[in-house]
């Protein structure tokens, strides 16, 4: 699916701050309890007659060098998003859970470095 320049600020990962990465099981854990929040905040009471609030996500949320990716539908989703994890505690002592856009992290380098065997004796 292809980004629109004008929102790639949609396209957020959860973190930590300081910033490190998640393994499979913590990663998993933040997935099921962020996809729990959904559940909790579609299935609220009605305090109005307006439909409820639904958070809605493109795409597959999935972890990816650590970091936990997903691609937000709109800037209420995105709010909703950055509020909730706020109050998740993070599974990584010493650190809180935190959205950052995509583009705020590093990509790491990946180098191969090719050593030719030698035939000197």
């Amino acid at each position: 699916m292809p980004v629109n320049t004008s929102q790639t600020h949609l396209l957020v990962a959860v973190t930590t701050q300081p910033m490190r990465g998640f393994n499979t099981e913590q990663a998993e854990q933040l997935k099921k309890e962020m996809q729990n929040r959904v559940f909790e905040q579609i299935l609220a009471p009605a305090v109005s007659p307006e439909p409820a609030f639904a958070p809605m996500f493109r795409g597959t949320t999935h972890l990816s060098e650590g970091f936990i990716k997903m691609w937000c539908e709109d800037e209420a989703t995105l709010g909703w998003l950055k509020q909730t994890v706020a109050t998740l505690p993070s599974p990584i002592p010493d650190t809180k859970l935190v959205v950052v856009r995509q583009l705020e992290i590093s990509n790491k380098a990946r180098i191969g470095l090719l050593i030719e065997a030698s035939d000197a004796e």
